[in-house]
């Protein structure tokens, strides 16, 4: 059965599970987010929103984000115009461990909105457009368990991690063996293992040439949350 397919039965049972549920308009419209797609639409063709979230850590319910940042891609160009940028106050103290990663000081946030004020404003940004995002799972538990608390539902947009595009760039499968390239091989390739930081922007830039060429893939690889829908690349 076609992921979509899934996708929407589950779909149906969040709307009617939130039947008569006072909901602000953003939150009603983010219940759509899949009426618009189809199995044979061009991905070209479609609308994506890529984003990205630092945070004082890497558990999700101890803690918080300190930043939010997206854009929007259409008919696969980046509209520099229609950008989301904002910090976020974690209400709390940012460990050292984690202002060595993404370099954001206290001060910097001492006087950002809260993380339900730039959460709202980022469901109205991205709308009923595909979610992408690099390692999304991660992020998306941060986005899920505020819209839980406060709109019962998790996000209902569908989403395509840029993660598995980077590793079928970096180790691709091998035509003739059909093994995966080895971590050896990979070095060769791309040379010193600095060049790393590269792996993101590179994962990027595969998503939009992906989309200049691709039908959308409707494989799901497992809800987050049992509500959002993850694509896989095949």
């Amino acid at each position: 059965m076609p992921s979509l397919l899934l996708s929407r039965m589950r779909n149906r049972w969040v709307r009617a599970r939130l039947r008569g549920k006072d909901l602000p308009p953003h939150a009603r419209k983010n219940l759509t987010a899949l009426d618009h797609l189809g199995l044979n639409q061009r991905a070209k063709n479609l609308r994506y929103v890529v984003f990205d979230l630092e945070t004082t850590g890497l558990n999700p319910t101890r803690d918080r984000v300190l930043s939010l940042a997206a854009f929007r891609v259409v008919e696969g160009r980046i509209l520099l115009g229609d950008v989301f940028n904002s910090l976020v106050n974690p209400e709390r103290v940012i460990p050292l461990s984690a202002i060595k990663i993404h370099g954001i000081v206290p001060s910097m946030v001492a006087g950002a909105p809260s993380f339900e004020e730039v959460c709202d404003r980022f469901i109205r940004y991205l709308g009923t457009d595909i979610l992408v995002g690099y390692h999304v799972r991660f992020d998306l538990r941060f986005l899920n368990i505020y819209m839980q608390q406060r709109y019962s539902f998790s996000l209902q947009n569908l989403v395509l991690d840029a993660q598995s595009m980077c590793r079928k760039i970096v180790f691709p499968i091998h035509p003739r063996t059909r093994q995966k390239l080895r971590t050896g091989d990979f070095q060769e390739r791309i040379g010193r293992m600095d060049n790393l930081i590269l792996i993101e922007p590179v994962a990027y830039l595969d998503f939009l040439c992906l989309m200049s060429n691709s039908a959308l893939v409707m494989t799901d690889s497992g809800g987050v949350q049992e509500e959002t829908t993850i694509l896989r690349i095949p």
